[in-house]
This record gives C-alpha cells, structure tokens and sequence, in this order.
C-alpha cells in the first residue's frame, strides 16, 4: 500500500484503471463461465493489456523493437512445433478461444509470450532484479503463472491437452522457454521501465488465481 501512494497520481489512475479492468472480467466470467461466447473476450481482454503496457512503457527506443519481435517470433514458432509434435510442452490442441491460427497455432500466442516475459523483466528491472539468477527466478515465476492458468485455459477451451491435464514435460517446456526468452533480453540490454508491470502481473496472477477456484 506504501508503495501504491508513492506512485504519481498519473500511474495511481493507471493501476486503478487495470484493477477495475480485471475485477470486472473476474466477476463477467464468474457468472458467465457457462457461457462459451464470453471466453472469445479473452483474445481482446489480452490486446488491451498489452497495448495498455506499452503506454506506460517508460523511454521507448527504436531499438525496443528487436527483443520484441525476437520474443514474439520464438514464443509463436516454439508453440507452432509443440502443437505438431508434442515437444516441447507435451501433446494438445488450441481452441478457437484465441482467435485465427496458423499451422494450427493462434497468432496471439507470440504475442502472449512477449507481454508475459515483458511483464517479468520489467517488474524484475523494477525491484533491481537484473542478475542472471534474476532471470532463472522469472522463469519459475511464469511456471508458477502456467500453472494457475492451466485449468482456466482448458475449461475454457483455449486448448486442451491428449490426456486431459497438462504433464509435467509441460511445465518443464515452460520454465525452458521462459528462461531462454529472458536470458535474450538481458544479452539485448532490454531491461524495460514500466511502474505498471508489477500491478498488472500482481492482477494477473489474482485473475488466474480467482478463476481456478471459483469455476473449475
């Protein structure tokens, strides 16, 4: 709470803006879970956030460019094999959930890789985690993510997996994934400053969190 006041009134509208934002997705899909049309909000629920991020994204440079689009190209090819050939999270399949797809991959998935690796880099930056043992702790970090996501995502329909819940080769893949796409934005010198990543991964995970045990 200390750390919320000290934040300019500027970034202090901006996580009340995002908690509202996710509160309300919270209590949308809690009582309209049933409903299979109201998971295809997620597609947009995840736009939105990211283009939130990016407008808080402190000191942009043109340069910014290369991790990102790195990070979004290996995320998307390194599910794009997955999905073909089981390695390396394990076997299953994308829904429709997350819009159009490509050799049978959603588009949004490289997308979702880089704001889920933006987010920890940047909340790392923030607390002067910058270490390399900075980018193995977000790595587990985003397995811990996975896996508060995974029963959202297959009671959802956003994927689902051959043997009906996720393997541990799953969260293994993750943490591999993760620490590789991380370890490339330390070799970059991508350390983003953004005062609204530690908020947004914080509501997030509450989301995720929230969800698994009210609708599963």
């Amino acid at each position: 709470m200390k750390y919320f006041k000290k934040l300019h009134p500027y970034y202090r509208e901006a996580v009340k803006m995002a908690g509202a934002l996710y509160l309300t997705g919270i209590i949308g899909l809690a009582w309209l879970h049933s409903i299979p049309a109201a998971w295809y909000a997620t597609g947009p629920f995840l736009l939105l956030t990211g283009l939130l991020l990016w407008v808080f994204h402190e000191n942009p440079q043109r340069s910014d460019l290369f991790p990102v689009i790195i990070a979004y190209l290996l995320g998307f090819a390194v599910e794009m094999v997955g999905t073909n050939t089981g390695w390396p999270f394990g076997h299953y399949n994308y829904g429709k959930i997350l819009g159009p797809a490509l050799w049978k991959t959603p588009l949004l998935i490289g997308f979702n890789w880089f704001s889920l690796t933006y987010l920890i880099q940047a909340s790392l930056h923030h607390f002067k985690i910058n270490s390399w043992l900075g980018t193995t702790l977000g790595a587990f970090i985003l397995v811990f993510y996975d896996y508060l996501l995974e029963p959202v995502a297959i009671f959802s329909g956003m994927w689902t997996w051959h043997d009906g819940q996720p393997p541990l080769q799953n969260y293994i893949g993750w943490f591999g994934l993760s620490w590789v796409i991380l370890a490339l934005y330390r070799v970059f010198g991508f350390r983003p400053i953004n005062r609204l990543a530690p908020w947004i991964l914080l509501f997030q995970t509450v989301f995720f969190g929230i969800l698994g045990l009210t609708i599963i």
